[in-house]
């Protein structure tokens, strides 16, 4: 089959990739976050492609970042703690 050569696609831009990656592992939400945010801005100077991986994973940075904030105020009994109790 031949495949017709229209126009080439623009790279993917390694700072979302990686950003987007780094969104899935724990301990380093931050590092994902600000690597899909460098990204994004990447993504609009030069017309690279990522720019929606970039912000689904700024969101799922903030979500997680958010978890992990709930999980850490219920742990040290910040929810229905007794008085006293902190």
């Amino acid at each position: 089959m031949h495949r017709s050569n229209r126009g080439s696609r623009p790279p993917w831009n390694l700072l979302v990739i990686f950003g987007f990656v780094l969104t899935w592992v724990p301990l380093v939400p931050f590092a994902g976050f600000v690597l899909c945010l460098i990204g994004g801005k990447q993504c609009r100077q030069t017309g690279a492609r990522g720019r929606g991986l970039a912000v689904a994973g700024v969101v799922l940075n903030l979500l997680f970042i958010a978890a992990a904030m709930v999980a850490l105020f219920a742990y040290v009994g910040g929810f229905g703690a007794p008085p006293g109790y902190i």
